[in-house]
């Protein structure tokens, strides 16, 4: 049975990391040994590696979180969140945005605020996302 209570993120600093991978297995790795264990909460991928199944990669100490529509002409997602596994999934949800070159968190935060946090790939030849 899961437990849909809403927790809070208590009040600490948040650490954040934004990378452009540009789709490559050995970037997307290092990355992962960058962000250690618990040295950042929240990591902004731009061009993750997507395997050949359609998914990125993650180690246990990350969730992954995709946009949450991709454009059916365009497979490869440009833009993804990883959250520390140190965040409970009851303090934040995936919010969705219409653009496959935006993923979108909220974050419940000490005293009832909520934290949004876009990932937002801008491609030099379109300017969909916005």
């Amino acid at each position: 049975m899961s437990d849909n209570t809403q927790v809070e993120v208590t009040q600490r600093e948040l650490r954040f990391w934004q990378q452009n991978v540009n789709g490559s297995l050995l970037g997307h790795q290092d990355l992962l040994v960058t962000l250690g264990q618990m040295e950042y909460d929240i990591c902004a991928v731009q061009e993750p590696y997507i395997g050949f199944n359609g998914k990125s990669q993650a180690n246990s100490y990350w969730r992954l979180v995709y946009p949450s529509t991709r454009a059916p002409e365009r497979q490869v997602a440009c833009s993804l969140l990883l959250v520390s596994t140190s965040i409970s999934t009851n303090a934040w949800a995936e919010v969705p945005v219409h653009s496959s070159d935006v993923t979108a968190i909220r974050l419940h935060l000490d005293g009832g605020h909520i934290l949004f946090i876009f990932n937002i790939y801008l491609a030099c030849t379109h300017n969909e996302a916005l």
